[in-house]
């Protein structure tokens, strides 16, 4: 192959996957989000300003702490966490401020109070996930996996999330 097909190949390639990854896909979430905190039904778009877990989204429970949201992941995932896993994501860097436990596709963050406001992302156990720039999945991936610790996702990336996927 001559080196201007061979440019013209990987060129095309490389346009072809830029466009795959940029192209939304419509998600197929059925239900409007339902929050509740301690046991009283909350507007979603608190969610973002607790410590919730979105694990069965579109059902998410939130807590006023860190230590009772990780409590109630531990009893409700109990011996099967680190096999199943999940994703944690976090307000602020280095694992500080509100967080959200996601195990699950939700194609706007907004709707809960997330969007564009990610700054440090955990993934416990064997559990991966894609945060999205724009909603519906669109625009470029982050991908997380495998008990990762991100303290910061980067000044590139910092509070521009606005759909994830599992």
């Amino acid at each position: 192959m001559n080196p201007h097909m061979r440019r013209l190949l990987v060129f095309v390639s490389l346009v072809a996957m830029v466009m795959a990854v940029s192209v939304p896909v419509q998600g197929s979430e059925s239900a409007p989000p339902d929050a509740e905190l301690e046991g009283r039904p909350i507007d979603p778009i608190d969610v973002g300003e607790l410590f919730c877990d979105a694990i069965d989204y579109p059902d998410i429970e939130c807590f006023a702490s860190h230590a009772e949201l990780d409590a109630a992941i531990v009893a409700r995932l109990g011996e099967g966490l680190l096999e199943s896993g999940y994703i944690r994501a976090y307000a602020d860097s280095n694992f500080g401020g509100a967080s959200m436990a996601l195990d699950g596709d939700i194609s706007n963050l907004g709707s809960i109070g997330w969007n564009n406001r990610i700054s440090s992302i955990r993934s416990f156990g064997s559990e991966s996930g894609t945060f999205y720039e724009n909603t519906g999945y669109g625009g470029w991936g982050y991908f997380v996996c495998c008990n990762q610790q991100i303290l910061y996702v980067g000044d590139l990336f910092n509070d521009q999330f606005s759909s994830f996927d599992t």
